[in-house]
């Protein structure tokens, strides 16, 4: 136990990613992860609760429960993330829909927040939120859906996405652990991603400054340098993952100054297969929120 010591709540929540407060909130409702009791009162968990927290933020990603998770044994659990695994995509449930056609967001977006506690906003913007985001685009596309629908949801979903944003830049720590600028490139009209990766940077204790869509490279170069930054985010939607893309990337990286971590992210990063050498790409906002945490809080 000398080589590895038990951990507090603080330590535990950087190892794992998974916020303290939600951390508390399962442990008082599943009873996991479960802690000893120091005799000054407080708790502290054994080291082996990190690899299995692991797991259970895993089978969150993938679309399970806490009440699924959470208590079940070591094997259990495994069979449980080998199934879901194996599992395709499931399917969007037509009430999303209806309610965004009916004009009903704000009590979708209000259910969906709910589970934020228990899931943590990142897992929760992963495996709830973006696939609603995706369902109205596809619902647009499909004639299911006008384009007021598609507007009356970005407009909730981003003040929402704000509002957690402020929510987390009020409770970091000053000076924060790192500086990030979030911006889309010039041609690119989407910023809900941005929003989702600043809720993220702010979770992890990173203080954001969203610069939006359209934000021409030498913008984003010159706020680097004003603002003394640790990192770049540049979200690439499906418009806009083309070779024209690449380039601007490779402008921006060799623009930026060296001590400076470029990351791209987006549905449309499949289609620019390599970044520029020096760059960071994320298929999830799980994977980023891992990384910051690796990089900023370990």
């Amino acid at each position: 136990m000398s080589s590895n010591p038990p951990l507090s709540v603080g330590r535990l929540a950087a190892a794992t990613g998974i916020p303290t407060e939600t951390l508390r909130i399962w442990e008082r409702r599943y009873g996991e992860p479960r802690s000893l009791r120091l005799a000054s009162g407080h708790r502290r968990y054994p080291p082996a609760t990190v690899a299995r927290l692991r797991r259970v933020a895993a089978g969150l990603a993938l679309g399970l429960r806490p009440g699924q998770v959470l208590g079940q044994p070591e094997a259990e659990l495994e069979r449980l993330l080998a199934a879901r695994a194996s599992e395709s995509s499931p399917p969007t449930p037509s009430a999303w829909l209806e309610a965004v056609g009916a004009f009903r967001t704000e009590r979708l977006v209000t259910e969906f927040a709910r589970e934020a506690d228990e899931l943590g906003c990142t897992v929760w913007m992963e495996t709830r939120l973006a696939p609603l985001l995706t369902a109205v685009g596809d619902g647009w596309a499909a004639g299911r859906l006008d384009i007021r629908h598609e507007h009356a949801c970005s407009q909730m979903v981003g003040e929402r996405l704000r509002n957690l944003r402020r929510r987390f830049a009020g409770q970091r720590g000053d000076p924060p652990r790192a500086r990030a600028v979030l911006a889309g490139l010039s041609g690119e009209a989407h910023d809900l991603g941005l929003w989702m990766a600043a809720v993220t940077c702010e979770e992890h204790g990173v203080a954001t400054q969203v610069l939006g869509a359209e934000t021409p490279n030498e913008e984003i170069i010159a706020a680097a340098r004003e603002l003394e930054l640790d990192l770049v985010g540049v979200g690439i939607s499906l418009a806009h993952g083309d070779p024209a893309t690449l380039n601007t990337l490779r402008e921006l990286r060799a623009a930026l100054p060296a001590s400076v971590e470029l990351a791209i992210g987006g549905a449309g990063l499949r289609s620019v297969r390599r970044g520029p050498r020096g760059t960071h790409r994320f298929s999830s906002l799980i994977a980023f929120g891992s990384w910051l945490k690796e990089r900023y809080i370990a």
